[in-house]
């Protein structure tokens, strides 16, 4: 059985920074925050001291860093050390507290299209900073957070001694397509990511209101004809699609969080979902397949 929050956590990409939303999670047995340096126009951290600082260290906090704001204020992707380590540090003296897990946001930024051999080299320095931040009691734990682990996998692919993140976060859910799913599952294994280290993003893909939801029915991966919601089924199939253990999603309705905790008690169906992963698999091939063919044709 999970632990109080029930492997959810609230997420602040999009939620207000009220204090009225972080005791509504708490009195629904939510205890993990999502957040980010550069979250709430990179004011997240101070934000949440302001409107709630006696409340924080009832929760799990997760944070990233990666992202910086350039002179106009835009955020800017860096893996550089020192940037690195000036946002780690600002992140503790921001929250008044150290965080349990804070990830390296979206690596694959920095990463992509270079050499696997320079991409490794770069990832390693950043990591070693995280490392750096463990030891120094800066937090409890770190890892990733990726949106695409293919740039990571390839610059792991030149690696003599395996790094060793405690938490990889990766998109969750129905409208991951079957390369994300397999990438995902590759990275966590290539690493031996502990079952609890495996965390979901978006489930809903960015939004609950999307057209897509209407047209799916997810509850039809629930066993035993299971009375619940479309969101409620979408969000309790996420923690199948990759496995994960727990799963990051933002709201601004309490009632709708109230539904997402309640949803973690469904039980799905293996042999649906199994079902499911193959067909996505096979669609994959064909698409390869037709595109194998019209690359033929064109030369």
């Amino acid at each position: 059985m999970r632990g109080a929050d029930r492997g959810v956590a609230l997420g602040l990409y999009r939620s207000r920074h009220e204090r009225d939303l972080l005791e509504g999670a708490l009195a629904r047995g939510v205890r993990r925050l999502d957040t980010s340096f550069n979250y709430h126009q990179f004011a997240s951290h101070r934000t949440l001291v302001k409107v709630a600082e006696d409340l924080l260290p009832e929760f799990d906090i997760s944070t990233k860093v990666g992202f910086f704001p350039d002179e106009a204020g835009r955020p800017v992707h860096h893996l550089t050390p020192e940037i690195l380590r000036y946002g780690v540090r600002l992140t503790v003296d921001d929250l008044d507290l150290e965080p349990s897990t804070i990830l390296l946001h979206n690596p694959e930024q920095s990463l992509a299209n270079l050499p696997p051999a320079e991409a490794l080299e770069r990832l390693q320095a950043a990591c070693a900073v995280l490392d750096e931040a463990q030891a120094e009691g800066l937090c409890g734990e770190w890892g990733w957070s990726t949106w695409n682990p293919q740039p990571i996998l390839s610059a792991l692919t030149v690696a003599e001694h395996a790094l060793q993140p405690a938490v990889i976060m990766v998109r969750a859910g129905l409208l991951v397509d079957s390369d994300g799913l397999d990438d995902a599952e590759r990275l966590f294994e290539m690493l031996d990511i502990p079952a609890e280290g495996r965390w979901g993003m978006s489930p809903f893909g960015g939004n609950a209101q999307e057209p897509v939801w209407d047209e799916v029915d997810a509850r039809v991966y629930l066993a035993g004809g299971a009375l619940c919601t479309q969101p409620q089924a979408v969000f309790r199939t996420a923690f199948e699609l990759p496995a994960v253990d727990r799963v990051v999603v933002g709201t601004e309705n309490l009632t709708h969080l109230s539904d997402l905790v309640m949803a973690t008690t469904l039980q799905v169906d293996a042999e649906l979902v199994s079902t499911y992963r193959g067909l996505l698999r096979r669609r994959r091939a064909e698409q390869h397949q037709l595109e194998s063919r019209l690359a033929r044709v064109r030369s």
